[in-house]
């Protein structure tokens, strides 16, 4: 095969420009094909969604839809400082939707204590237990791994 022939004419944008020849001939991987640090995290994090608990994994469905709604440039998901209330009200609307999958007793212990110290509301909100309380660890979660792939991702 000749040089010219051989030669792949490469420009700064393309993925293997300073190694054009050694990927022409075969001797390295193309830069795509390599394994990033941010590759193998992303890979790392999917082998551990793979052994959330079932309730967890049903939950995470929900969440992920969630943010990938959220998931585009100018989203609050991306501000230095999310709303506190936005998120909130993200994790309201996905307690809504798993509530009748996974009902919250409530002891009644807790409602002779309020009757006994004459109270007339609750200490907590309805949706604030540990279903809501998940939730909204899982939302964070989900948040904090797409703000770390959208600020670590190389925008040609």
């Amino acid at each position: 095969m000749r040089d010219e022939d051989r030669k792949c004419n490469c420009v700064r944008q393309c993925p293997c420009y300073p190694n054009c020849d050694q990927m022409m001939e075969g001797q390295m991987p193309p830069t795509w094909a390599r394994q990033t640090p941010e590759r193998e995290d992303e890979q790392d994090w999917q082998r551990m969604k793979e052994m959330f608990p079932d309730m967890a994994k049903i939950i995470l469905t929900e969440v992920e839809k969630v943010c990938d709604s959220m998931e585009y440039e100018g989203s609050m998901m991306f501000d230095t400082i999310p709303d506190r209330s936005r998120v909130l009200k993200m994790t309201e609307d996905i307690y809504d939707k798993v509530k009748d999958r996974y009902p919250v007793e409530e002891t009644a212990d807790q409602d002779d204590m309020f009757v006994m110290n004459h109270e007339t509301r609750r200490r907590r909100p309805p949706k604030d237990n540990w279903l809501g309380d998940f939730i909204q660890v899982l939302l964070y979660q989900e948040m904090f791994q797409r703000r770390c792939r959208h600020r670590n991702c190389r925008r040609w």
